[in-house]
Formats: C-alpha cells, structure tokens, sequence
C-alpha cells in the first residue's frame, strides 16, 4: 500500500521515515516494523508517539502548541 501511494521504501522494503517519523509525502508517517529498525513493541509504541506529535505541523501547529 505504501509503494503505492509513492512512499520511498529502503532496498528491504521498510519506509523510509525522518526523526519525526515523516515520509517524503507530506502528512504521511510511519512507525514500527514497518519502518525497519528495533522490531520491538515498546519501539512501536514510542514512534507511534513521535508520529502522533509530529502529525500537528500539518494542522498548522507545532508540537508543543
């Protein structure tokens, strides 16, 4: 689905993301195994946070507000 929308992939097929868990398609963030990196719950958990955050730049806000 990610190749799809033109999310760059790695050589292994994980996203690509930034610090921030941002893609190169503005608004779209990844977090987890599907990033590649620690393949750990606790990881998953805490990108999915930094992705979270990071998502307000898009509403015109910055994190934090």
């Amino acid at each position: 689905m990610a190749k799809k929308l033109g999310v760059k992939l790695d050589e292994k097929g994980f996203v690509i993301v930034d610090k921030q868990q941002r893609t190169n398609l503005k608004g779209v963030y990844a977090a987890g195994d599907i990033t590649g990196g620690l393949r750990q719950v606790v990881t998953a958990c805490a990108e999915g946070a930094i992705a979270a955050l990071s998502s307000t730049e898009v509403l015109g806000k910055q994190y934090p507000y």
